[in-house]
């Protein structure tokens, strides 16, 4: 009776100890997570300090634009659909700690504080335009290019449109699903999308804003639950106030449909970034391009999805940067 005993406090005494070192576990984790976000937001608005917000004329329109000044080839960075460049800031205030370059970031026409003067559909045509004119307008001959989401493929349309301005360029998750489209094992991921895209644009004719981008975010880009547990409130906001120069978008049949291909005649580096959660259209948008470049540079995010870009931007930045040193 008393090995049984002793046995028994033994094990309860091994089982406290250890329900200890988990809450100590815990808590370093958090503390650690909390400074983390702490020099993260630091770096944020000595960032915003360094590189406020202007208006750029670049002819037909002005760009709201955060030009952070450094020396060499300009990192010029492209945010993705309904976003603005708040959704890349984070990535760029990690970046200007760990490189010389400058840094450019920049909301698409249209989105946010830039402005859409022309009152014509969005394309991703007058988007890579706008791109060229503005890296000139600063002053530069060529630039760096990263680009999220849609502003990958807008990344890929100014590589193609206009080599000589792009050096190495980076792609998040470039949503290329005109590769998709007609390959019978994507049929019913291209259709379902292609349903969603539908109802999203219906949602938005009928005013019901929030509705329709909360539908994209969900079931296109981040997935279920990300509305309230990837999108802070700026970000909903944004997303939500950007949704008129969406809904042109979605009338510009090349935005999905680019040239992939070309960018094997670049001479810069051609770098695909990509997370292991992303929805499965991405994952396949991702095997496709992958499988037509001859790039051997990928960079995994490890546990992000589409979001991993704003939601884990440290992993970027230590590849980015040295990828460009």
């Amino acid at each position: 009776m008393f090995k049984i005993a002793l046995h028994m406090t033994y094990q309860r005494l091994k089982l406290s100890l250890s329900l200890v070192f988990v809450v100590v576990l815990q808590t370093y984790a958090q503390q650690h997570s909390d400074h983390t976000m702490a020099t993260q937001q630091r770096y944020i608005n000595e960032f915003k300090t360094k590189a406020p917000l202007v208006l750029v004329d670049i002819g037909d329109t002005k760009l709201a634009t955060r030009h952070y000044q450094g020396t060499g080839t300009p990192l010029l960075m492209i945010h993705g659909t309904l976003e603005d460049h708040h959704s890349l800031i984070a990535l760029a205030a990690l970046l200007a700690k760990q490189i010389p370059n400058p840094i450019i970031l920049f909301d698409l026409r249209g989105h946010s504080a830039s402005v859409l003067s022309n009152h014509k559909n969005g394309s991703i045509v007058q988007d890579a335009n706008d791109a060229a004119k503005l890296i000139k307008k600063l002053g530069y001959t060529s630039a760096h290019v990263l680009g999220h989401s849609y502003g990958a493929n807008i990344t890929i349309k100014l590589t193609n449109t206009h080599p000589n301005l792009v050096d190495n360029l980076f792609l998040y998750e470039p949503p290329a699903f005109g590769l998709l489209m007609g390959n019978p094992k994507y049929r019913a991921g291209v259709k379902k999308a292609g349903q969603i895209i539908a109802q999203t644009k219906t949602a938005f004719e009928q005013g019901a804003v929030e509705q329709g981008v909360k539908l994209f975010t969900e079931h296109i880009a981040f997935g279920m639950g990300s509305w309230n547990k990837i999108l802070d409130k700026r970000a909903r906001s944004i997303m939500t106030l950007n949704y008129p120069t969406f809904l042109d978008q979605l009338q510009d049949q090349q935005r999905f449909h680019i040239n992939v291909a070309k960018l094997n005649q670049h001479q810069g580096k051609v770098v695909l970034v990509y997370g292991n959660q992303s929805l499965p259209l991405f994952k396949a948008s991702i095997q496709e391009v992958a499988q037509i470049l001859n790039s051997e540079k990928h960079f995994l995010i490890k546990g992000a999805g589409h979001e991993g870009i704003f939601t884990q931007p440290s992993q970027l930045a230590t590849k980015v940067a040295e990828s460009l040193r």
